[in-house]
């Protein structure tokens, strides 16, 4: 078993499991189980459900620092990618983001700022205070 896959399935055995019609479960891969997470963490940033949030960043943290290449490249561009595509999870990203990951993954949410200016615009207003 990877690693990736039995930390991920103590975090999110509800996602793994299968018992859910879920990327993962038609993409069983790093991409289709983040994409997936990043699903639940805008549904869990608008309920304010912390439990959850307290699973998913940790193992967003986890993949990021990963020895593993493929598992830093999955997290960033499946899910850290598109936390500004959402106001509640834009909200979020300095209380959950350590000011390390948001520094080394501001780059890519300016490139993106081309599709989504206004809340480019937002995060670097938040980023400020």
């Amino acid at each position: 078993m990877e690693k990736w896959y039995a930390k991920a399935r103590l975090a999110f055995p509800e996602v793994i499991s299968g018992e859910n019609q879920s990327m993962y479960n038609h993409n069983p891969t790093m991409y289709g189980l983040w994409f997936d997470l990043l699903r639940l963490t805008q549904e869990a940033h608008e309920k304010n459900d912390v439990n959850l949030l307290k699973r998913v960043y940790p193992l967003a943290e986890w993949f990021f620092y990963s020895t593993e290449e493929d598992y830093s490249n999955c997290v960033v561009v499946s899910f850290y990618e598109h936390l500004i595509d959402c106001d509640k999870t834009l909200e979020g990203i300095s209380n959950w983001v350590s000011k390390d990951i948001i520094e080394k993954v501001m780059p890519l949410w300016k490139l993106r700022s081309k599709h989504h200016p206004k809340q480019y615009a937002k995060l670097e207003m938040l980023m400020d205070k």
